[in-house]
This record gives structure tokens, C-alpha cells and sequence, in this order.
């Protein structure tokens, strides 16, 4: 265990350096060849020196955070963050704003993202290796009046979700272990995303098990799962989603408060339709 904690302290620590050497070298390049790079970028000159000044400051803080005797995870996971905000806002640029700079400044900022977002991988990877970020886990639960067979034949109908699934809106696959499945959720709120998870469980009537990942390795992935437990009354569903990765911390109140409703008013949804549909064929 030892073993294992030394080398993902070594992995965030080694990305870090490499990232605080990258981002002070590349800031002190952008404020002192600010007017010629403005010129190839198509920019301002100013805007590349407040960038280089900016730039040069994060790579101290990191060079700060990986130089201590015990590196906080926390602030590690600040540097992630961080990093993926950078990726993002160029890729926000490059593919929504074209016309904001040259060809060959589109090159650079994706080239310069591109390595940005290596090391917010390695640095991810460190700190999950180190268990410096322990997973979250929501667990819901409904009685359904009606056999374990009867849940498991709607659950599994992903192509119905649109016609009763206020939580899931709609979705699409095949439930059998290894296939990925096609999603489209919808927060309480009314924000939507489309999901690709794959099946890691299906065991009729009893288990249905899916796992989704958002991009980047070690970001942010899901283990949603449901349960279906025989019951005096019909059917105890456990609703339920193990959440991993450096974004959890960050996502931690959103995932306790918005996604937990999801769940509760999918159960209540798949609730009515079961029963409604028990009682129709009774």
C-alpha cells in the first residue's frame, strides 16, 4: 500500500512540475514576444501579455503546491480544475469563435490545450490512485405494487423512457452486458444531457447496471445502478449511482440535490407506470 501511495504521490507531483514549468515558460514567452505573437494570433498585444502575466502566476502557485513536503490534494485538484477550464475556453474559441484569431493561433491555442490536458489527466490519475478523492454514493428506494418481472419489463424499455421518464427522458441500446446504451437526462431545472454509458450488469429480474464516463479519464465517471429485491408488497427498488473522480468534490451539492430529485421522481414515475399497467392486465 505503501508502494502504491508513493508512486501517485510521484505522478502528482512529476505533472505538476512539468505543468508549472510549462505554464511559466509559455507565459514569459507570451509577455516577451507579446507583439510578434499578437501578430501571428491574430490578437491584441495586450491581451497575450495579461495571458503571459496570468499564466506565469498559475505556473508559480502549482511550482508552490508541488514543491511541499506533502503535497494537498486539494489544491491538486484545484490545478485539474483548472486545467480543464483551460481546455474547455479554447475549445470554446476555437470551434465557436473562428473569426477571433488566425489559423495558425487556432494551431497554437489547440496545440498548448492539448498538453494542458495531458497533464489534468496524469494529475487526475495521481489522485485517485492516492484515494485522495472518495467516491460519493446516492441511494433512493420505492415500493412498487407489482412482481420484480413487471419493473424489470419497463426498466429495460429504454426506448419508452420518453412516454413516462421525467428523470430520464429518453434513451436507446441494448440492455446486455459490453453494449453501450444512448441516454438523454434531464435535471430538475430543465438542463439536458445526452449520456453513452455501458451496460456492466443485467441480470433479469434483479440488476440492471450501467457505467458512464465525462471525457477525461479520472474526471468524472458514474456507476448507476437498480435493484430489484422481492418484497411483501411486490417489489423494493434501490435506485442507485457511485460517483468517482476528481469532479466530485466540486459536484458533490449538485449530485446531493438536483441529481438525487432526478432519481426520486423517476422512481415515483416508474411506480405509476408499473402499477397502471399491472392493474390493466390484472
Amino acid at each position: 500500500m505503501a508502494s502504491s501511495d508513493h508512486r501517485s504521490d510521484s505522478l502528482i507531483r512529476a505533472s505538476l512540475f512539468a505543468n508549472a514549468v510549462l505554464s511559466m515558460v509559455t507565459g514569459a514567452i507570451a509577455i516577451a514576444f507579446a507583439s510578434q505573437l499578437a501578430e501571428f494570433m491574430g490578437l491584441a498585444p495586450v491581451v497575450l501579455t495579461v495571458v503571459g502575466v496570468g499564466v506565469v502566476g498559475f505556473g508559480l502557485a502549482i511550482l508552490w503546491t508541488a514543491r511541499r513536503e506533502t503535497v494537498d490534494l486539494r489544491l491538486a485538484r484545484l490545478t485539474v480544475i483548472l486545467d480543464i477550464g483551460w481546455v474547455v475556453t479554447g475549445a470554446i474559441v476555437i470551434v465557436g469563435f473562428p473569426g477571433l484569431m488566425s489559423t495558425g493561433g487556432r494551431w497554437l491555442l489547440a496545440a498548448v490545450s492539448t498538453v494542458i490536458g495531458v497533464f489534468a489527466v496524469l494529475q487526475g490519475l495521481g489522485i485517485r490512485s492516492a484515494g485522495g478523492v472518495p467516491p460519493r454514493r446516492l441511494v433512493t428506494e420505492i415500493e412498487i405494487g407489482a412482481s420484480p418481472d413487471s419493473v424489470w419489463e419497463v426498466l429495460t424499455d429504454l426506448s419508452e423512457y420518453q412516454s413516462w421518464n421525467p428523470f430520464m427522458v429518453a434513451g436507446s441500446g441494448e440492455v446486455a452486458v459490453g453494449e453501450q446504451l444512448e441516454v438523454r437526462m434531464r435535471q430538475p431545472g430543465g438542463n439536458e444531457a445526452t449520456f453513452k454509458p455501458i451496460v456492466t450488469e443485467a441480470t433479469s429480474p434483479r440488476t440492471f447496471e450501467w457505467l458512464g464516463r465525462l471525457g477525461i479519464p479520472g474526471l468524472f465517471a458514474g456507476r448507476h445502478r437498480f435493484d430489484l429485491v422481492s418484497s411483501e408488497t411486490g417489489t423494493r427498488l434501490v435506485h442507485s449511482e457511485e460517483f468517482t473522480g476528481v469532479l466530485v468534490p466540486v459536484l458533490a451539492k449538485f449530485l446531493d440535490q438536483k441529481t438525487r430529485a432526478g432519481f426520486e421522481a423517476m422512481n415515483v414515475a416508474m411506480k405509476e407506470r408499473v402499477e397502471e399497467r399491472t392493474s390493466r392486465m390484472a
